[in-house]
C-alpha cells in the first residue's frame, strides 16, 4: 500500500491533539505494517520527532521557527511543492491532515479526518470571515472516505453537513501521556488542574469565577492553567481585581511537566462546551486524577462514569461539585479507580490498527 500524508497540520501546530493523532498515526502504521509511506511536511514548525522514523518513512521537510500566525504564507509556499511532490508517483491512499484543496485533485482515494464541528455549533465564537466551515465542507464533499473522532462527531456531521453514514467511520483516539514522570511536585501547594486553550467555547471563565468567588477554595487550593497561552489582558484584569495573583498560576513546558501537574494536582477541572474528542481528561485519569468535566459534546461519551459531570452554564453547580470532590477523599478515590480503567480502552495501537483496516477496506470497495 502507497500512503501519502501531507503538511497542513504541521504547518499550524507546534504541539497539538490534531498534530499528535497525525504524528502517532504515521508512526504506528510505518513501524507495525511498514507500507509504503511519504510525508510531506514541507515548510513547518513541529516538535514532533520524525527523525525516528526516516528509515521507515520517506519524509521531505524544512523546519522552521515561524510565528503560527503567518501559516498561511507559509501554506502558499508549501502548496505548490507539494503538488509537484504528490503527483510524481502514484498513491493509493491520501490522507489529509487538516480542511484544504490540496491534493482533492490527486488520482487516489482520499480520506479526511473531522475532528469536531466546534465551527458550526458555535460560530458565535470565531469571526465573521472565518472560513473553516466552507474549507471544511468542500474537502469532506471531495474525500471518498472520512473517519470521525467520536460518534457524537459522526452524529452532528450528518446532521449538519447532509453526510451520507456509509462513507463514515468512527476510530478513536488513544492516549499519549505515559506515567513515567519526574516523582518531585512542581506545585508544593494543593491545588486544582485546568489544562489547554481557554478562550470562546472552552468556558474557562466559568472556572475562573467561581473559583475567586470561592474565599475557602482559593485560600486553601491554587488554580494551576497549563498550556494555551500566557494569561490574556482580561484575564489578567480579573485576577488582579480578586486579587489572586498568588493563587492563580500559569504554566507551560513539556509532557514530563504536564504529566507531574496531572499526577500531584487534587482535581482536573474540564469546562469544554463542546469537544469531538477530548484528550486531558483521560490524560488526567492516566495519571489517577479525578476529573470533573462539562458534559459537552463527546466528553461524556469518551469518559462514561468515570467522571462526575457538572451543568456547564452553572457557576454554582461547578463550584458545589468542586467542594464536593475537595472534601469527599472516597469519592475521589472511586473516581481515580474508574479512571485508570476507562482510559485503558483508548490506545494508540487499536487507533493504529483500525486506521489500517480502513484503508483497506476503502481499497476494495
Amino acid at each position: 500500500m502507497k500512503i501519502l500524508y501531507d503538511y497542513e497540520i504541521f504547518a499550524r501546530q507546534r504541539y497539538g491533539g490534531v498534530s499528535r493523532y497525525f504524528y502517532e498515526l504515521i508512526s504506528g502504521i510505518a513501524e507495525k505494517y511498514k507500507p509504503e509511506i511519504d510525508t510531506f511536511l514541507g515548510l513547518n514548525i513541529t516538535g514532533y520527532d520524525f527523525d525516528r522514523l526516516k528509515e521507515l518513512v520517506n519524509i521531505k521537510r524544512t523546519d522552521l521557527n515561524y510565528p503560527v500566525k503567518l501559516h498561511f504564507i507559509f501554506h502558499l509556499l508549501n502548496k505548490r511543492s507539494f503538488n509537484k511532490f504528490a503527483t510524481s508517483k502514484k498513491y493509493e491512499i491520501f490522507h489529509k491532515t487538516y480542511y484544504s484543496d490540496i491534493g482533492l485533485n490527486l488520482d487516489t482515494k482520499i480520506v479526511s479526518t473531522v475532528h469536531d464541528m466546534t465551527h458550526e455549533l458555535f460560530p458565535e465564537y470565531f469571526a465573521k470571515n472565518d472560513g473553516t466551515t466552507e474549507t471544511k465542507l468542500n474537502c469532506i464533499n471531495n474525500s471518498d472516505a472520512l473517519v470521525c473522532v467520536s460518534e457524537t462527531t459522526k452524529n452532528d456531521l450528518v446532521k449538519l453537513f447532509g453526510i451520507d453514514e456509509s462513507k463514515i467511520k468512527v476510530i478513536y483516539h488513544g492516549v499519549t501521556l505515559s506515567e513515567r514522570t519526574d516523582h518531585r511536585n512542581i506545585i508544593n501547594k494543593p491545588y486544582l488542574l485546568y489544562v489547554g486553550q481557554r478562550w470562546g467555547y472552552k468556558n474557562f471563565n466559568l472556572l475562573l469565577t467561581a473559583f475567586a468567588h470561592d474565599k475557602v477554595l482559593n485560600s486553601n487550593y491554587s488554580l494551576v492553567c497549563f498550556g494555551g497561552g500566557e494569561f490574556n489582558y482580561s484575564e489578567r484584569l480579573f485576577i488582579k481585581k480578586n486579587h489572586l495573583e498568588s493563587r492563580i498560576i500559569h504554566l507551560s513546558g513539556s509532557d514530563e511537566v504536564l504529566g507531574n501537574l496531572y499526577k500531584y494536582a487534587e482535581l482536573f477541572v474540564y469546562t469544554s462546551l463542546y469537544e469531538g474528542f477530548g484528550f486531558p481528561p483521560l490524560e488526567a485519569m492516566e495519571f489517577s486524577c479525578p476529573v470533573l468535566s462539562s458534559p459537552g459534546g463527546s466528553v461524556s461519551e469518551v469518559l462514561g462514569d468515570s467522571a462526575m459531570y457538572f451543568e456547564p452554564g452553572k457557576a454554582d453547580d461547578l463550584l458545589s461539585k468542586i467542594n464536593n470532590m475537595l472534601n469527599d477523599s472516597n469519592m475521589r478515590e472511586e473516581f481515580k479507580r474508574k479512571g485508570k480503567i476507562r482510559v485503558k480502552q483508548f490506545t494508540w495501537e487499536k487507533c493504529v490498527e483500525e486506521h489500517f483496516k480502513f484503508y483497506k477496506e476503502i481499497l476494495n470497495k
